[in-house]
């Protein structure tokens, strides 16, 4: 038997205000520290109960994935963030999974959210975020805004591999 599955209401999105100077930011950003890093707190604005945030860009000098944005500012990236990243990145697919610890105190579940972005069949970021317990509507929108900004990174990318094309 099939059951139906309820689309979460717009009136259920809670308003979202962004403060501008971010997003200028992110418009005028030249290096990919200060994009991604504009990017991620943007993000940590739109997505509601952000506890921790990274961006991982793709090193095509090493091969790796190095950090290129933490938040908050003064966090260290969380192994468990990294790991879930490295487990998008390899699956080239979104990742949902429970937190490692309870970063609260509520004992409440917070959630991992990492998303890869592909271009040209290579990923080339994760972005990664803990959720203190969302709902699955909550969950839901999360996921949506994160896949819309993320052609926000493919833009980047794209500029920079422009850029290098010209010189």
């Amino acid at each position: 038997m099939a059951r139906a599955v309820s689309q979460p209401h717009l009136s259920a999105v809670a308003p979202v205000r962004i403060d501008p100077e971010l997003w200028r930011r992110l418009a005028v950003a030249e290096d990919r520290e200060s994009f991604c890093d504009s990017w991620l707190k943007v993000h940590a604005g739109l997505l509601p109960g952000v506890q921790h945030g990274l961006v991982l860009d793709l090193d095509e000098g090493c091969d790796e994935y190095v950090v290129a944005a933490v938040w908050p500012d003064d966090d260290t990236p969380r192994p468990d963030l990294v790991e879930a990243a490295g487990e998008a990145a390899g699956d080239r697919q979104p990742l949902i999974m429970h937190a490692a610890g309870d970063a609260t105190g509520t004992g409440q579940d917070d959630v991992i959210l990492a998303y890869p972005l592909t271009v040209d069949g290579t990923v080339r970021t994760v972005a990664v975020f803990e959720l203190q317990s969302p709902s699955q509507s909550t969950l839901h929108d999360a996921m949506n805004r994160v896949q819309w900004g993320s052609a926000w990174l493919e833009v980047m990318y794209l500029r920079r591999r422009a850029r290098i094309g010209e010189s």
